[in-house]
């Protein structure tokens, strides 16, 4: 008796599917179909299919060699920009020292100086000193608030803040016969110390640019705080751009009466405490206006 072997298979003949089995008896092979169905896939499509599954391998690994040499490139940037912001603090720590030297010997000379010409010399030395110091205290400001990476937020009283940092530029207000009137009442959720920093630049641009005899406002609600002076002279660029750094507002006057950092310092604050800030000049007043909640 001859052995009998079997198993189920399927087979594609003719543009068919045909699902059967194969029975072997003795040498003989016999196929008995037990269903036929039309091939699903055309020759285009296979053709398509064959296409895909050559190119799919190489279309990843071209995606990864992109995402590869745009984080080699980044990585780079990050690098070049944080060496960047250390050698200008370096640069910044190295010259205060010098310019606090020549400050006191500045002031030494300005005590024995006994003709005017001397003591114009020694004033304007002086004038000198304060406005390179007060650029390092921004440049070392911006720096470190460009590394900062988290904040605590507390609840500030805003009105009690403000009114805290304008009585440091009382004299400034007075002797310019500014009156600085504060307005309202909001507690906000912010960094404290991030908040004094943000009020203090805007409060002391008041009081560098704010017109002789006029009057100042911050008003204070629970969405805003509005800062608004009357400008001793138009500024030349639009408002938007005096966020930037070293960007002043009227690059025609003379003196070191800014140094552009303040600004942007406080969009630096702005961005940092998830707030958002707007710069506008109607009829000659310059208003800057912090919105507190989105």
């Amino acid at each position: 008796m001859n052995n009998a072997t079997d198993h189920e298979e399927s087979i594609l003949w003719r543009g068919y599917f045909y699902r059967g089995r194969t029975l072997t008896v003795g040498e003989n092979d016999y196929y008995v179909v037990s269903a036929m169905y039309e091939n699903p896939f055309t020759d285009p499509d296979m053709k398509l299919l064959k296409i895909l599954m050559y190119v799919s391998p190489m279309f990843f690994i071209c995606c990864v060699v992109v995402l590869m040499i745009s984080y080699r490139k980044k990585k780079k940037e990050i690098i070049a920009d944080e060496s960047r912001r250390n050698l200008i603090a370096a640069i910044a720590h190295d010259v205060r020292g010098p310019v606090t030297a020549i400050s006191g010997y500045a002031e030494n000379l300005q005590q024995i100086a006994k003709d005017s010409e001397s003591r114009h010399y020694t004033d304007s030395i002086l004038d000198n000193v304060a406005y390179i110091n007060e650029m390092i205290t921004g440049m070392l400001s911006y720096m470190r608030l460009e590394n900062t990476m988290t904040i605590k937020k507390e609840n500030v009283e805003l009105d009690k803040l403000v009114s805290q940092v304008t009585d440091r530029y009382m004299v400034d207000f007075e002797n310019r016969n500014i009156e600085c009137e504060v307005k309202g009442h909001a507690i906000v959720q912010a960094d404290l110390r991030l908040m004094e920093l943000l009020i203090d630049n805007l409060v002391m641009n008041m009081a560098k640019y704010a017109a002789d005899d006029s009057h100042a406002s911050i008003e204070i609600d629970d969405d805003q705080i509005v800062f608004s002076n009357k400008m001793a002279c138009a500024i030349d660029c639009e408002p938007s751009e005096l966020w930037e750094p070293l960007k002043k507002g009227n690059t025609a006057r003379t003196g070191h009466t800014g140094n552009g950092l303040g600004l942007s310092i406080v969009k630096k604050i702005l961005e940092i405490s998830d707030f958002t800030g707007d710069i506008t000049t109607p009829d000659g007043n310059f208003i800057v206006t912090i919105v507190l909640k989105k």
